[in-house]
């Protein structure tokens, strides 16, 4: 879950809530149970109202996919809610409603996640219907061949310009790493898979001691304990075989130039970055956050407010159990995109020659640490939270001790990882028509 809050609201919001708020280490303590199945429980209790956030996560992502079944979790994830046990698709729907049950399920790079909102009074019926849906989900065949369909659909409709883009700059950057694949999958691998494919993963993955459940709200720790125990104590686990990741990040810089059929172009140049385990993280965070989140970063300033170069621009660094990659990025006109490339490289020298400046490395310290503060004002954003972190390999505490580590990064810190990382650019030009990259490097 994000919240995205624009213009000068966030800093006084951020302000406020660093001031007035808890620490989230100073609010209600974990309780973890591991389960004799190997299964990892998390709970939170928060009494403030009375809903309650339930979030599986399951030990199953890209890392996990090959060439020949790529897109199979996302699919399992589309088929998890339609049909378990002795119920079909419209009866879990129908009771998830009488009971005011609200279950989704999704998939991302590192993991699928299932998340579950309810009241105390039906937390018990809620993972009930977890413990079905998960120990024993149907795969009709008439689900399977519409949700293939589906997929196949999206993944072979008209994407966006940055979806479009972004895929081309993963499989340049990753080459051989699983993290090149989409999430979606490829078209060719989701026509191929049968009901005995996605069977043979799901008991092979989707096991107990690949899982960590979360669950923050208004319930009592004790009573979540003993649910959990009793509805999962017959989900047996299993061990599959280790899988080894090899990863070479880019040894030498490279710029792919594309041509489009629109009037604008588009810029990524992205670099290799930490890990969520890597103590090299909270450092990481903290560049990204000041070259290229939001309107106070420094791209924003430089090539958006002061000079007006862009349409849209900005940065991201995606939370990975693996290999990740920070990623600058602009849309233009074609006469201003070599000027945006050397501004942007600009910032970035800077950063790896003399850090951040004391004053503004505090400033983006607190918009950095707002912004993880908004994102668990609610049970399911603390329980997403948690859940995530130990999923991960992290562990739980990792997320409680966020704040602590950002507040601990020094500006030599900064330098010294923008040194580390932050070399030997991918980059992906996007120009109108025919344009001849050569000129434009020229002017």
């Amino acid at each position: 879950m994000r919240r995205k809050i624009h213009g000068l609201i966030l800093p006084l919001l951020i302000a406020f809530i660093i001031v007035s708020a808890p620490s989230f280490a100073q609010e209600q303590s974990v309780s973890r149970l591991d389960l004799p199945n190997g299964m990892v429980l998390l709970t939170q209790e928060e009494h403030e109202n009375d809903i309650v956030s339930i979030e599986v996560f399951i030990n199953a992502g890209l890392l996990h996919e090959t060439d020949q079944n790529a897109g199979i979790i996302n699919l399992i994830q589309n088929l998890i809610l339609k049909g378990a046990g002795k119920y079909n698709s419209q009866q879990i729907a129908e009771m998830l409603e009488l009971n005011g049950i609200m279950m989704s399920a999704s998939s991302s790079p590192d993991f699928a996640e299932i998340s579950c909102t309810t009241t105390s009074k039906n937390f018990v019926h809620a993972v009930q219907i977890l413990g079905e849906v998960l120990s024993n989900p149907r795969f009709e065949q008439a689900e399977i061949d519409k949700e293939k369909k589906n997929i196949i659909e999206q993944i072979e409709g008209e994407q966006s310009a940055f979806t479009a883009i972004y895929n081309i700059f993963l499989q340049n950057f990753y080459r051989y790493h699983p993290y090149r694949q989409p999430i979606l999958g490829m078209a060719k691998a989701i026509k191929n898979l049968t009901r005995d494919n996605i069977l043979d993963f799901y008991r092979t993955y989707y096991v107990p001691n690949r899982m960590v459940i979360a669950v923050s709200g208004n319930i009592n720790k004790n009573e979540v304990k003993e649910t959990v125990k009793k509805v999962f104590k017959n989900f047996n686990p299993s061990n599959p075989r280790p899988i080894e990741i090899t990863w070479e990040p880019p040894n030498e810089e490279r710029e792919i130039y594309l041509s489009s059929s629109g009037n604008l172009s588009w810029l990524f140049i992205g670099y290799q970055a930490p890990e969520v385990i890597s103590e090299d993280y909270y450092a990481m965070k903290l560049i990204y956050s000041y070259l290229g989140e939001g309107l106070s970063s420094r791209i924003w300033t430089e090539l958006r407010e002061k000079r007006g170069m862009a349409y849209d621009l900005g940065a991201f660094y995606p939370s990975l159990e693996g290999p990740s990659h920070f990623i600058a990025y602009i849309v233009t006109t074609p006469d201003k995109i070599m000027e945006s490339k050397r501004r942007i490289l600009y910032e970035i020298s800077q950063i790896k020659s003399s850090g951040i400046p004391d004053f503004q490395l505090e400033q983006v310290k607190q918009k950095v640490i707002g912004g993880y503060l908004l994102e668990r004002e609610t049970d399911r954003g603390k329980a997403e939270s948690l859940g995530s972190a130990e999923i991960q390999g992290e562990g739980y505490m990792a997320d409680e001790n966020f704040e602590k580590k950002i507040k601990e990064v020094t500006s030599e810190q900064i330098k010294a990882v923008a040194n580390k990382y932050l070399k030997n650019y991918i980059m992906v030009i996007v120009l109108p028509g025919q344009q001849n990259p050569g000129q434009l490097m020229e002017e």
